[in-house]
């Protein structure tokens, strides 16, 4: 039995997120987890059509389907449902690749969680999360992306204890995390398994038997810095990840401009021209020209669409001088993107940063 989602209820959805990519890392640690148990790598990988050798070099992965499958082997040969948590436990933020160092640059808790909220679905694809406020604590609400069946309560202690042993991991060096350990706490809505007894001590507080899986915490928390804070370590991690999201398997559902734009990133301040943007499209030059014209637009329109986009984004850390937000935008000269922000948005960017200070101070914002 396999732990992707079935196709029977939304053939396109299920189809996508089975072929999503995941970091070659979730099978290695899932391996290592169990290796201790004398269940051999042969085993775990039936089914999957993968070998060993699959997960050699930095671009190694494996689908959505083919990691459920190995999860659904490793539950069925264990015969242990606590590996939900062991599983989670073992995970360290260098674990989910780009993604992981993005949230160890972040300056704060709260923009690690705003980048999480963006990326995550990339790394735990089997639900949706929402982060919404109630008075002096938040709460992420998460629900499933597709019917686990059998797997459901398997996924909810996994994707509850992961997000918890990320965020200790940010907090640690901060001296947050025995502050979150003790302040965090998650509700399930299915009854408290035999096996939780083991990890209750590992664990922030669980409440089992509630009426949603929730993750409840002070907003507080989010004003915690993060030790390893790094604003340009940062950009180029979500470089990648925004990479990655316009590469995805289900990106055939967005529109070419979506797409277009998603792949405009800037490597060291140079976007990619006509000629690239096309080839990462898999299309040709001529005929991307011909469909953004129909879709009113241009490359060079774009291009200024993406500036204006990435400023705006990088503008918003006050640790980043303009200086050097103008030069990863693609402006040698600062005057120069001075006078193209100005035409953007009617401010300099100093007026704009300091209006945008004044009024960002909602954590629940995206």
């Amino acid at each position: 039995m396999s732990l992707a989602p079935s196709p029977r209820a939304e053939p396109r959805r299920a189809a996508a997120l089975a072929g999503q990519r995941l970091p070659a890392s979730y099978a290695l640690r899932l391996l290592s987890l169990l290796a201790p148990r004398e269940l051999s790598a042969e085993r775990l990988l039936a089914g999957t059509g993968l070998g060993l050798e699959t997960f050699s070099g930095r671009e190694a992965s494996l689908s959505v389907a083919q990691y459920g499958q190995m999860i659904a082997n490793a539950l069925r040969l264990s015969g242990d449902p606590g590996l939900s948590y062991e599983l989670a436990l073992s995970s360290r933020l260098t674990s989910h690749g780009f993604l992981g160092y993005g949230l160890m640059s972040c300056a704060t808790l709260g923009e690690a969680l705003r980048l999480g909220l963006r990326y995550l679905h990339t790394r735990l694809p089997f639900h949706q999360i929402e982060l919404r406020r109630d008075g002096a604590r938040l709460c992420l609400e998460t629900s499933e992306a597709l019917p686990l069946g059998p797997f459901r309560q398997f996924g909810f202690e996994h994707l509850m204890a992961e997000l918890c042993q990320l965020a200790t991991g940010l907090a640690e060096d901060g001296g947050a995390a025995d502050a979150l350990r003790l302040q965090v706490e998650i509700h399930h809505d299915f009854p408290e398994p035999p096996h939780y007894a083991r990890y209750r001590q590992r664990l922030p507080r669980v409440r089992h038997g509630q009426t949603g899986n929730r993750l409840w915490f002070p907003a507080a928390l989010l004003d915690w810095p993060i030790a390893t804070a790094d604003p340009l370590s940062s950009e180029l991690a979500v470089e990648q990840c925004e990479r990655e999201l316009a590469l995805r398997g289900d990106s055939g559902r967005l529109s070419l401009l979506e797409r277009a734009r998603r792949l405009m990133v800037a490597e060291q301040g140079r976007y990619p021209e006509l000629g690239e943007l096309a080839a990462r499209l898999a299309i040709s030059p001529r005929h991307l020209k011909r469909r953004l014209r129909v879709l009113g637009s241009g490359y060079l329109q774009l291009r200024d669409e993406v500036r204006r986009r990435d400023a705006l984004r990088l503008l918003a850390d006050p640790r980043l001088p303009i200086e050097r937000i103008a030069g990863l935008v693609g402006y040698d000269n600062p005057a120069n993107f001075t006078r193209a922000f100005r035409r953007w948005t009617g401010q300099t960017p100093r007026v704009w940063r300091l209006g945008a200070s004044d009024t960002n101070t909602a954590p629940e914002d995206k």
